[in-house]
């Protein structure tokens, strides 16, 4: 006894660490992805600086030999002005020389000032090559932060490695077929989700709850129960009532979930808005649209998701039996229907041969069977 105890909370254990490095793997794969994109990002920002700082180093470089260049000329004109003053009136040609070279060095040095000042005013657009180079370093700084990041996503235990680990035990084995089943659903399949009493022996414990599943949209799966789980009165008091106040609600949100789920399985339920569907042949008041993690299909919901009478006729368990639900002789039950009836005090139901009943049963009738549906969150 202690050895399977042991085994069992290992093997409690080793799933949770499953389905943390799975979901792990899910978002690990998504900042992978986010952390390459980023490191692309940054490349360009990257090779982008280093072009703006080779620009500005040109120019700079530029500057620097036209400043030169401009000096020199500067300094040329200065000792010719000088030399000119200087000579004496018998120095004409020297003077024409020296005003024709003066009137090359004066047109070079408008030439270089008009370069020099659209080189300027270029540089203005440009940060300092001292900010350039501060940006270029923190980019490099932020490329390999990515690249840690990576390579940290990269070093966490597989979920391979956990998987093959836990199927070395025979819960281990029927935790991961559980697992598998709610994996790839598609619409129309069955899938184990819980346990619930169903054969009516109590001795050999709950037996796996199969559901059909009615639709699959935004990582979610619309489910409801293969066969009919219980058999309750719609409302304990013969009063008018509607979805929201009814008693079987409260159960079904309660007493239910808790009995036919573990932690795991009911963090997976999400609370949905469940509609206040009317009854399109009566003017009863439907209620008001409630938040509920377990729920019954409506009227409009029972037409819409089942194609035909004969897809909307459901199976007993052996326990609903025993509870004393109506059965006709294939075994097939009445079921429950959120919708209000002919009058308030009654519920829209569905029929052994699977026809959709709007003027229904009075919601105190003890006879009618449980088909519980509700939403699986496939994203954990």
């Amino acid at each position: 006894m202690k050895k399977d105890e042991e085994e069992k909370k290992k093997c409690n254990e080793l799933y949770i660490k499953y389905l943390a490095a799975v979901q792990n793997e899910k978002m690990g794969a998504v900042k992978k992805e986010e952390a390459y994109k980023k490191i692309a990002s940054l490349k360009i920002e990257y090779n982008n600086l280093n072009n703006l700082k080779d620009n500005l180093q040109s120019i700079e470089d530029k500057l620097f030999s036209l400043n030169r260049k401009l000096k020199s000329i500067k300094s040329e004109i200065n000792s010719l002005t000088n030399e000119k003053s200087n000579l004496g009136s018998f120095a004409e040609k020297r003077k024409n020389e020296i005003t024709e070279r003066m009137v090359v060095l004066r047109n070079d040095q408008k030439s270089l000032i008009g370069n020099i000042t659209s080189l300027e005013k270029k540089k203005q657009g440009y940060n300092t090559l001292s900010k350039l180079e501060s940006k270029i370093s923190s980019t490099l700084q932020q490329i390999e932060g990515q690249n840690k990041k990576i390579e940290k996503l990269s070093s966490i235990r597989s979920s391979r490695s956990i998987r093959e680990e836990l199927c070395t035990f025979e819960l281990g084995k029927k935790l991961i077929q559980k697992f598998d089943s709610l994996q790839n659903i598609k619409e129309h399949q069955y899938i184990i989700f819980g346990a619930y009493q169903q054969d009516n022996n109590t001795a050999n414990g709950k037996e796996n709850i199969e559901w059909l599943v009615l639709e699959v949209k935004d990582g979610k799966a619309l489910v409801i129960s293969k066969y009919a789980l219980d058999c309750k009165q719609y409302n304990t008091n013969n009063t008018d009532v509607t979805w929201e106040d009814c008693t079987l609600r409260k159960w079904l949100n309660n007493d239910f979930i808790n009995e036919a789920f573990s932690a795991e399985e009911k963090a997976r339920i999400p609370t949905v808005t469940v509609s206040a569907d009317k009854n399109p042949e009566f003017s009863t008041n439907p209620g008001n649209a409630t938040q509920d993690q377990v729920f019954l299909l409506s009227m409009t919901e029972a037409n819409k998701y089942f194609s035909s009478d004969s897809a909307r006729q459901c199976r007993a368990t052996d326990y609903v039996v025993a509870k004393d639900a109506w059965v006709d002789d294939n075994g097939n039950c009445y079921w429950l229907l959120r919708t209000p009836g002919q009058f308030q005090n009654r519920f829209a139901n569905v029929n052994c041969d699977g026809d959709v009943r709007e003027f229904g049963d009075r919601v105190i009738n003890s006879r009618n069977a449980v088909r519980p549906a509700l939403w699986i969150n496939l994203n954990f």
